[in-house]
């Protein structure tokens, strides 16, 4: 077979593109998980809470006492989106999560 029809090793954004692919494709059942019970008994503290979280981009901008203008805003529907479709794993990684704006999306 000559060099030219060897087939090359997909690139790793490829293969990335082609497994999201295939999730997205999945039936929802295929993807779905066993429902668990869980029971919250906020009367009583067992130990402090420790911050294990980073910036959402979530706070809306000054005075903060027009955050539902914010909130309910196009930017922070791409927010909201951005967050809700970014595995964590990869935003703990690169140690922020960004606000994202209707600027930055062309809108």
């Amino acid at each position: 077979m000559p060099d030219c029809l060897a087939m090359r090793p997909p690139r790793p954004r490829v293969a990335l593109l082609a497994l999201l692919a295939a999730v997205l494709a999945a039936p929802p059942a295929a993807l779905a998980e066993t429902p668990h019970l869980v029971r919250v008994d906020a009367a009583r503290v067992l130990r402090p809470l420790r911050h294990f979280w980073r910036s959402t981009g979530f706070c809306p901008p000054l005075p903060h006492n027009q955050a539902d203008q914010y909130d309910l805003s196009w930017d922070q529907q791409l927010n909201l989106a951005y967050i809700g479709a970014v595995l964590m794993v990869a935003l703990s990684r690169s140690g922020h999560i960004g606000c994202w704006t209707s600027s930055q999306s062309g809108r």
